[in-house]
């Protein structure tokens, strides 16, 4: 597990943000997924497409649990998100909160 603070080295932060960058344009992505139609894809297509994402990082003495998923059925996508923050289910929203917090920690050692 990472530790976000101002003292964490440059890569890492990088590194995190870009995890949630993907994170949040995947949850955008695919929000409205479960109204697409997958009729069209064979079953291998559809597996292809499939994918499982998990992360776990600590920010503020608090430990941020990440997971998401989709899967394709023969007639429909379904996405899933779960975000825990200390074991207490967030939304997308705590995500953006510490993205913030790491891109300016970056703005200000580039100054």
């Amino acid at each position: 597990m990472k530790t976000i603070t101002n003292r964490t080295q440059t890569k890492n932060l990088i590194s995190i943000r870009n995890t949630m960058i993907d994170f949040i344009e995947s949850s955008e992505k695919h929000k409205n997924s479960y109204f697409w139609n997958s009729s069209d894809l064979s079953s291998s297509q559809r597996r292809g497409k499939e994918f499982e994402n998990c992360f776990t990082f600590k920010f503020e003495d608090k430990i941020f649990e990440v997971k998401e998923s989709l899967t394709i059925s023969c007639n429909n996508f379904y996405y899933y998100k779960e975000i825990f923050v200390d074991d207490e289910q967030r939304d997308i929203r705590a995500i953006k909160k510490v993205l913030k917090f790491v891109e300016e920690v970056l703005s200000n050692r580039e100054n």
